[in-house]
């Protein structure tokens, strides 16, 4: 029976693809706005979403849009939110492969700070976690003093909205 063999490796496959997360591709369902809801998990939305594409990212991040551009970013959401522990900004960058929004995550490695569970990848460090997510890049930035457990709380929700 020849059969049996493609089978199994054609079961092998698909539970390897199973049990190491497959990742969303970019395309029009990848939408970064739709992430970003009326409330996520102890935060509420303060004010509209604002969005960048290529053309005018410039008006929002101009001293670094050359570098984001030149790593195949697409398109910017952010957001505030405000809870009891304080206020956020989220910014979610889609590019058009995982490679640019993991080339932009790469600097933020420095050592000091503290790895997280979140998306492919995430890092926490006073004021900022970022998580990645395949061509998705997630920038939380904070300016009070929110525990790292309420900003972790946080993206982990984000994340749960963008894995769906």
């Amino acid at each position: 029976m020849k059969a049996a063999p493609t089978y199994i490796f054609a079961t092998a496959v698909l539970l390897i693809a199973a049990n190491t997360g497959c990742r969303r591709r970019p395309g029009p369902d990848l939408n970064p706005p739709d992430y970003l809801k009326e409330h996520i998990g102890a935060f509420n939305r303060t004010g509209d979403i604002r969005e960048y594409d290529r053309e005018n990212l410039w008006q929002y991040n101009d001293g670094a849009a050359e570098i984001f551009l030149a790593r195949g970013f697409t398109k910017i959401a952010v957001v505030d939110y405000a809870g009891t522990h304080g206020e956020l900004t989220t910014e979610i960058y889609l590019f058009s492969a995982a490679s640019g929004a993991d080339n932009i995550y790469a600097p933020y490695l420095t050592g000091h700070e503290k790895r997280v569970d979140i998306g492919d990848k995430g890092i926490i460090a006073p004021g900022q976690l970022i998580f990645q997510q395949g061509p998705l890049l997630v920038m939380i930035n904070y300016f009070s003093d929110i525990p790292d457990t309420i900003i972790e709380e946080f993206a982990d929700a984000l994340h749960v909205e963008m894995s769906k």
